[in-house]
């Protein structure tokens, strides 16, 4: 699991801050997303590149995530190696990002590659709940 801490994250041209490391099971919460059909934003955050875009879990299992973009044109198929680990995520309250209201859950994929070391961050993926009326 992950140790407590604040992260700074960023998606092309907004940055926010995100906690990590509450003890529930972001596996419930990526079930849950997967049978609900839940919208989510799916932001990376790796040493050499950032990006984000909207899709849905697809297929979920012990080790990978499909996901489906909300436009249907691309997907993302995520392995989950055992160097991968998950955790839960919340907004830190000072500042939020603007839109943060329009946001739930967060769950935290943090992957270490063999060649990190402890001075280099961990490439991450955020996927957060986007809440609909």
């Amino acid at each position: 699991m992950f140790s407590q801490g604040v992260i700074t994250t960023m998606c092309p041209g907004r940055r926010f801050l995100v906690s990590v490391g509450h003890s529930a099971d972001p596996w419930k919460l990526l079930a849950a997303w997967s049978r609900a059909g839940t919208l989510l934003r799916c932001e990376f955050r790796f040493r050499w590149f950032a990006a984000c875009f909207r899709a849905r879990i697809r297929l979920l299992t012990e080790d990978r995530i499909e996901l489906l973009s909300d436009d249907t044109r691309s997907e993302l198929v995520l392995p989950l190696p055992p160097t991968v680990t998950l955790g839960l995520g919340e907004f830190v309250p000072m500042p939020p990002p603007d839109d943060a209201a329009d946001y739930g859950e967060i769950v935290v994929v943090r992957l270490r590659t063999t060649s990190s070391s402890q001075s280099e961050p961990d490439d991450e993926i955020y996927f957060i709940e986007v809440k609909q009326d």
